[in-house]
């Protein structure tokens, strides 16, 4: 008898790392993932993976999560700041360090539209804490 197919929630390993010059809230993404729940449909499974971005991206600020903007996203600097003004965000100055772009998150944050934070979401492709596997 075959098994029907199973489509599985996952979170990628991420753990607080204070260690890095006692800076806090830091992450780091260790191998392996933990598997949280099965559905019967792929539309299933991706809705609450969303769901589960979603929640944790109230959270986090995303530039804790490396130690370099190019570990946060595919696209270069000038590229993602480019992004952002398309979105009408004003980026850190460029040549800004990870800790000026954290800062610069916190500081703005609040200000922006929903449209405009999951934008910049977004443009941080790397940075992701879900995924579903078949």
């Amino acid at each position: 008898m075959e098994s029907a197919e199973r489509f599985v929630l996952c979170r990628w390993n991420w753990a607080k790392f204070d260690g890095y010059r006692n800076e806090k809230g830091r992450m780091s993404r260790l191998h392996g993932f933990v598997s949280l729940e099965s559905f019967a449909t792929f539309k299933q499974a991706e809705a609450e993976q969303v769901r589960h971005e979603e929640k944790i991206r109230k959270e986090i600020n995303p530039f804790n999560c490396g130690l370099a903007l190019p570990e946060l996203t595919h696209l270069g600097e000038l590229p993602f700041r480019d992004w952002l003004l398309d979105h009408d965000i004003t980026p850190v100055d460029e040549g800004g360090i990870i800790e000026d772009w954290r800062a610069w998150w916190e500081q703005h944050r609040r200000d922006w539209s929903a449209s405009q934070v999951a934008a910049v979401w977004e443009g941080l492709n790397k940075v992701r804490f879900h995924f579903v596997e078949t």
